[in-house]
Parts: structure tokens; C-alpha cells; sequence
């Protein structure tokens, strides 16, 4: 999906098998799906795109458009969110696979400032631990991480802990402070452009 790009209708790669990989550098690109419907559904991009491994997003990508990956399959280890990236729209992750959901982590950017609505599906401990390496702490909205459950964790940067602790939503994780050497870097993927890759890959 190429620079300049503005729009990707509804269900575009409906159900191409053949789909493995994503580059995604469409930095203009404000819709992915057009929303909810009248019949009260709505249509992802990439929806059944069971096959799809690996997603990559360019450097200069900012925002990531309402339902952008929704229904993508289930995702592996770790998410990351690039640092380029600022806001992450509606369901832009939403529903990954239901049934035995693999346990991820969720990196965010240094840049990241909103996080809406059910961007991550929490439910059945698919986001058990988020580590944001923002120091200061992005703004969430009620369901943005959908029933997250209990005992998911979030590492913050030295020195933000009580920032997160008084920022709405950030204060229902088990929040912890990383004061060594910042976020282990094993954990994330170092060429920025890569967002995440899936299971099987």
C-alpha cells in the first residue's frame, strides 16, 4: 500500500489466501473501511486474510486508520508499534483470533498520544502485557484494551510511573517502571518499519 494512498474500500483483499505479507506505507491514508453499516457490521480490509504472516509499516506512517487490521489472523509474541506513529484509530486491531489466543506483548512508540476504542481486543488474555516506552502516558479511552483482564502489566520509562498512575485507564494495569537500561531491545523489532509478525512466520 503505497505512499499517497488515501483510501481502501471495504473488504478489499476479502478472503485472499494467497495474501502473506503487508507493507504498509500509505502515510496519507485516513480510511480503511468505510464503518459501521446499516445491517450493523462492518467490512475490514483484510478480513480472512487467514494467511497473512507479516505487516510492515513504513517510517513515516503517523496514524493508523479506524479498522485498519482488524480480523488479521492471531498475532504471536510481541506487537510493535513504531515510533513514527502518534494516534492508532478504532478496532484498528481488533477481534485477532478467539479461540486460544496466543499471549502478546504490546510495545508502543515513543510517540504514540491516543489510543480510541477498542484498538486492542483484551478479552481472553490476548494483551497481557503492554510496555510503552512514552514518558508520557498516551491518552486511552474506556475500552480501548476490550475486557482486559486483571492481570495484565504495563512497563513504563523511568520516572513516568506516577504520570501513569494518574493518567485515566493507565491505572487499571499492574504498572511497573523500567530504571535499567530502558525497554529490553530483544523485545523489539529493530528495523522501524516492522509492525509485527504473526504466527508462523
Amino acid at each position: 500500500l503505497p505512499r499517497g494512498l488515501k483510501y481502501v474500500g471495504d473488504n478489499a483483499f476479502w478472503w485472499d489466501t494467497n495474501l502473506a505479507v503487508v507493507t504498509f506505507n500509505a502515510d496519507s491514508c485516513i480510511e480503511m473501511c468505510t464503518g459501521w453499516q446499516s445491517d450493523g457490521h462492518f467490512y475490514p480490509v483484510f478480513i480472512e486474510c487467514n494467511n497473512i504472516t507479516t505487516i510492515h509499516i513504513g517510517e513515516n506512517v503517523k496514524n493508523i486508520p479506524d479498522f485498519a487490521f482488524s480480523y488479521t489472523p492471531a498475532l504471536h509474541d510481541t506487537l510493535v508499534i513504531p515510533d513514527s506513529v502518534v494516534f492508532i484509530g478504532e478496532y484498528a486491531f481488533y477481534s485477532w483470533v478467539e479461540n486460544n489466543p496466543p499471549l502478546i506483548t504490546l510495545v508502543l512508540g515513543r510517540s504514540v498520544r491516543a489510543i480510541v476504542n477498542y484498538a486492542f481486543p483484551g478479552y481472553y488474555g490476548r494483551v497481557p502485557r503492554v510496555i510503552s516506552r512514552n514518558p508520557i502516558p498516551p491518552s486511552l479511552q474506556l475500552y480501548t484494551f476490550r475486557n482486559m483482564p486483571d492481570s495484565s502489566h504495563a512497563t513504563v520509562p523511568c520516572g513516568s510511573l506516577d504520570a501513569y498512575r494518574a493518567k485515566a485507564y493507565w491505572n487499571e494495569f499492574i504498572l511497573e517502571e523500567d530504571c535499567t537500561t530502558g525497554i529490553d531491545e530483544a523485545e523489539v523489532v529493530d528495523d522501524p518499519v516492522h509492525l509485527y509478525t504473526l504466527a508462523g512466520a
